[in-house]
Protein backbone atom coordinates (compact mmCIF):
# COMPACT_ATOMS: atom_id res chain seq x y z
CA UNK A 1 0.00 0.00 0.00
CA UNK A 2 2.71 2.50 0.74
CA UNK A 3 4.13 2.17 -3.05
CA UNK A 4 0.85 3.03 -4.25
CA UNK A 5 0.74 6.11 -1.86
CA UNK A 6 4.40 7.16 -3.61
CA UNK A 7 3.07 6.49 -6.99
CA UNK A 8 -0.42 7.57 -7.03
CA UNK A 9 -2.02 8.47 -3.78
CA UNK A 10 -3.34 12.32 -5.24
CA UNK A 11 -5.08 10.65 -8.39
CA UNK A 12 -6.18 7.76 -6.07
CA UNK A 13 -8.09 10.10 -3.66
CA UNK A 14 -8.95 12.30 -6.49
CA UNK A 15 -10.61 9.07 -8.04
CA UNK A 16 -8.75 10.26 -11.66
CA UNK A 17 -7.33 7.25 -11.85
CA UNK A 18 -6.56 6.24 -15.68
CA UNK A 19 -7.76 9.28 -16.63
CA UNK A 20 -4.86 11.33 -17.53
CA UNK A 21 -2.68 10.12 -20.45
CA UNK A 22 0.53 8.24 -19.68
CA UNK A 23 3.66 9.96 -20.32
CA UNK A 24 5.38 8.57 -23.62
CA UNK A 25 7.55 5.36 -22.91
CA UNK A 26 5.79 5.16 -19.69
CA UNK A 27 3.12 2.76 -17.71
CA UNK A 28 0.37 4.09 -15.51
CA UNK A 29 1.80 1.79 -12.30
CA UNK A 30 -1.02 3.86 -10.00
CA UNK A 31 -3.68 2.22 -11.91
CA UNK A 32 -2.08 -0.94 -12.57
CA UNK A 33 -1.74 -1.06 -8.46
CA UNK A 34 -5.07 0.42 -7.75
CA UNK A 35 -6.24 -2.46 -9.97
CA UNK A 36 -5.28 -5.02 -8.10
CA UNK A 37 -2.22 -5.71 -10.67
CA UNK A 38 1.14 -7.44 -9.45
CA UNK A 39 4.29 -8.62 -11.91
CA UNK A 40 3.70 -12.01 -13.40
CA UNK A 41 5.34 -14.61 -10.50
CA UNK A 42 5.88 -17.27 -12.98
CA UNK A 43 8.99 -18.58 -14.31
CA UNK A 44 9.77 -17.81 -17.68
CA UNK A 45 10.38 -14.93 -20.15
CA UNK A 46 7.46 -12.76 -18.90
CA UNK A 47 8.78 -13.17 -15.35
CA UNK A 48 8.53 -9.88 -13.40
CA UNK A 49 6.40 -8.08 -16.52
CA UNK A 50 3.52 -5.84 -15.37
CA UNK A 51 0.17 -6.22 -17.57
CA UNK A 52 -0.46 -4.34 -20.30
CA UNK A 53 -4.07 -3.51 -19.61
CA UNK A 54 -6.26 -3.21 -16.35
CA UNK A 55 -7.37 -7.00 -15.95
CA UNK A 56 -11.07 -8.27 -16.56
CA UNK A 57 -12.26 -7.88 -13.47
CA UNK A 58 -14.00 -4.97 -11.60
CA UNK A 59 -11.56 -3.15 -9.87
CA UNK A 60 -12.45 -2.24 -6.43
CA UNK A 61 -10.59 1.62 -7.43
CA UNK A 62 -12.85 1.78 -10.80
CA UNK A 63 -10.36 1.71 -13.43
CA UNK A 64 -12.04 0.53 -16.14
CA UNK A 65 -11.32 -2.97 -17.83
CA UNK A 66 -9.09 -2.92 -20.68
CA UNK A 67 -7.39 0.11 -19.84
CA UNK A 68 -3.98 0.06 -21.92
CA UNK A 69 -1.03 0.94 -19.14
CA UNK A 70 2.03 1.47 -21.27
CA UNK A 71 2.49 4.64 -22.86
CA UNK A 72 3.53 5.10 -26.56
CA UNK A 73 7.14 3.97 -27.50
CA UNK A 74 7.30 1.63 -24.39
CA UNK A 75 9.82 -1.28 -24.79
CA UNK A 76 7.13 -3.80 -24.92
CA UNK A 77 4.06 -1.94 -25.62
CA UNK A 78 3.78 -3.76 -28.99
CA UNK A 79 3.76 -7.09 -27.26
CA UNK A 80 0.77 -5.70 -25.36
CA UNK A 81 -1.16 -4.20 -28.03
CA UNK A 82 -0.37 -7.61 -30.47
CA UNK A 83 -1.93 -9.82 -27.69
CA UNK A 84 -5.13 -7.78 -27.29
CA UNK A 85 -5.31 -8.15 -31.12
CA UNK A 86 -4.53 -12.20 -30.61
CA UNK A 87 -7.47 -12.38 -27.88
CA UNK A 88 -10.01 -10.63 -30.83
CA UNK A 89 -10.53 -7.40 -29.11
CA UNK A 90 -10.44 -3.64 -30.48
CA UNK A 91 -8.94 -0.65 -29.43
CA UNK A 92 -10.95 2.96 -28.87
CA UNK A 93 -10.19 6.03 -27.72
CA UNK A 94 -12.07 6.74 -24.54
CA UNK A 95 -11.15 10.42 -23.09
CA UNK A 96 -7.56 10.67 -23.19
CA UNK A 97 -6.75 6.81 -22.81
CA UNK A 98 -6.85 3.60 -24.73
CA UNK A 99 -9.15 0.84 -23.98
CA UNK A 100 -9.06 -2.85 -25.41
CA UNK A 101 -12.44 -4.54 -25.37
CA UNK A 102 -14.34 -7.50 -26.95
CA UNK A 103 -16.24 -5.98 -30.16
CA UNK A 104 -19.62 -6.70 -29.37
CA UNK A 105 -18.64 -3.79 -26.43
CA UNK A 106 -18.42 -0.84 -29.14
CA UNK A 107 -20.93 2.27 -28.36
CA UNK A 108 -22.49 3.25 -31.47
CA UNK A 109 -20.70 6.32 -31.96
CA UNK A 110 -17.04 5.02 -31.53
CA UNK A 111 -14.50 3.39 -34.26
CA UNK A 112 -12.06 0.81 -33.37
CA UNK A 113 -8.10 1.96 -34.01
CA UNK A 114 -6.27 0.22 -36.43
CA UNK A 115 -3.23 -1.45 -34.61
CA UNK A 116 -0.81 0.54 -37.20
CA UNK A 117 -1.60 3.31 -36.39
CA UNK A 118 -1.08 2.80 -32.77
CA UNK A 119 2.36 1.55 -33.22
CA UNK A 120 2.96 3.97 -35.51
CA UNK A 121 0.92 7.14 -35.42
CA UNK A 122 -0.40 6.42 -38.96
Amino acid sequence: MQLLQGLGATQAQSGLLGDTPIQPGGYDMASALAAGMTPNPTPGPTYGHWGSRSPAFISPAGIPEGLMLKGEGHPTERLGLEGERTYGNVFVQRGPRIVSIPPWELQPTEKPIDLISLLFGG
